[in-house]
């Protein structure tokens, strides 16, 4: 399968993050998705916020090349992740918090996906969710490709194509 990692904008999160990507990597553990929790808020006026400091991707890549570079790997291209980055705003919004028949507040713990469906915060979750799917998707179909490549080798059957799709996975890192 693979890994999900969760930051927040911060700094020191961000260096943690970057530590998580580069381990999952050296253990062949696909990263499916980078998340960062707590990006931005939006007032109720409409204008975007952000507390915790903006650039989180950016400011994730940059921490990943320095420790590429620091462990020797000069030739590390930051850009060659392919993995998803998602926002998800810090909100109210599925806080939990509604009236009840006697209009005393009670405290009700319902995600954002169903307490407020059509909200931002509900869509990032809802994005992240189809992305992951997406990937661990993409991951099975390339599983099934070498299974069958491996397959025909074994049989001599379409010895040119199962050679192209071994070679080209191979070329793009997706085995080894």
């Amino acid at each position: 399968s693979g890994a999900v990692v969760v930051t927040t904008p911060h700094r020191l999160a961000l260096v943690d993050a970057a530590k998580g990507v580069a381990m999952f990597d050296q253990v062949n553990v696909p990263v499916i998705s980078v998340v960062e929790n707590m990006a931005y808020f939006v007032c109720r006026h409409g204008e975007k916020y952000f507390p915790f400091g903006c650039g989180g991707k950016e400011k994730l890549l940059a921490e990943l090349s320095k420790q590429s570079s620091a462990d020797g790997d000069n030739d590390a291209d930051t850009e060659s992740h392919g993995w998803p980055y998602h926002q998800v705003p810090l909100t109210m919004e599925g806080s939990g918090l509604q009236m009840d028949e006697s209009s005393s507040p009670n405290y009700v713990n319902l995600p954002a996906v169903i307490s407020a469906p059509s909200s931002e915060t509900a869509g990032a979750y809802k994005s992240l969710a189809d992305s992951v799917i997406d990937q661990l998707f993409k991951q099975q179909t390339e599983a099934s490709m070498v299974s069958s490549a491996f397959s025909s080798l074994r049989t001599n059957e379409n010895f040119a194509t199962s050679h192209f799709i071994l070679c080209s996975l191979l070329d793009s890192g997706r085995i080894s």
